[in-house]
């Protein structure tokens, strides 16, 4: 799997434990809320890292619809602002947002099994 972090920074997970090191290793020196995304062959997961909330919204890698995206607390108001692949400003509904951990169990199912977990709530965006 392709990680794109930036426009000038990728790197490859071989492996679901690589793809949870690299998630790990972007938690623990976040300073400002970034959004990376991670492409297989079959689909690309744009990712949500912050201090106060993450997500992830799925596609097919042929970029078609539907697209899915976590769902954390449904009545959450506002907005998260995020810099996409480091450099766009992009906003996120705030009740997209699910805990880091809940974001690495999303990642994991789908480095492991191919497919959008159980353990979390989904919308069709």
């Amino acid at each position: 799997m392709r990680v794109v972090i930036a426009k000038d920074s990728e790197l490859q997970a071989a492996s679901p434990a690589e793809l949870d090191s690299i998630v790990a290793d972007l938690q623990a020196s976040l300073s400002n809320p970034i959004i990376f995304t991670i492409e297989s062959e079959l689909v690309e997961l744009t990712v949500g890292l912050s201090s106060t909330g993450c997500f992830v919204q799925v596609a097919s890698a042929s970029g078609r619809s539907p697209y899915f995206v976590t769902v954390g607390d449904p009545g959450a108001p506002g907005v998260e602002s995020f810099l996409f692949h480091g450099a766009h400003h992009t906003e996120i509904p705030r009740r997209n947002l699910i805990s880091g951990e809940g974001v690495r169990l999303v990642l994991s199912e789908f480095a492991t099994h191919g497919s959008r977990t159980s353990h979390v709530s989904w919308e069709e965006v």
